[in-house]
């Protein structure tokens, strides 16, 4: 059995977590999406979630396989939802840069189902995600785990404003933690 041990970013990992980003980015531009193929994210992005007590890593074997981050602020991103509306307007944390080196393996529903866990643990029972319309590997992944497509939001940090497919999940009972 391989070893899996999901646990909280230090600055130490950084160049093993921009190596994931990157793998992350070469996947999505060979399946067409312009998600993550800007510049973003970069180590700034990733050292301030770090920083923040929001990213988190997968090692397998002592090998870093998967980021995820469990964003507690309030994304101003979600502050305006077109084509349809969030779920409700209870306070939320958000599922951001979900990234793994390998793609068939489990490691992103693991990682998922980790931080689902942190935050009902933390009280928050909805979770709202978003990514392009050309990804559809992380679009089956949200609605394999229960997110609802809520409708269209905008990136604020990008001069095109990005749309994205917004989603949200209610979190009703514990999810496993793994």
């Amino acid at each position: 059995m391989v070893d899996i041990m999901i646990r909280l970013a230090k600055k130490e990992d950084i160049n093993e977590i921009l190596e994931v980003a990157k793998a992350a980015q070469k996947f999505l531009k060979a399946g067409g999406s312009s998600q993550w193929q800007d510049g973003y994210p970069g180590p700034n992005d990733f050292l301030e979630d770090i920083k923040n007590g929001d990213l988190y890593v997968c090692e397998e074997t002592e090998k870093i396989v998967g980021i995820v981050a469990l964003v507690r602020a309030k994304d101003e991103n979600y502050d305006e939802i077109y084509s349809g509306s969030w779920l409700n307007d209870e306070t939320y944390y958000s599922v951001h840069r979900l990234a793994v080196l390998r793609h068939g393996k489990g490691i992103a529903s693991r990682m998922l189902e980790f931080v689902e866990g942190i935050a009902f643990q933390e009280g928050i029972k909805n979770l709202r995600a978003d990514t392009t319309e050309e990804n559809k590997i992380m679009q089956h992944l949200l609605e394999k785990f229960g997110y609802q497509k809520c409708g269209v939001v905008f990136l604020k940090r990008s001069e095109e404003k990005n749309k994205r497919i917004a989603y949200q999940k209610l979190l009703k009972i514990p999810p496993k933690i793994t």
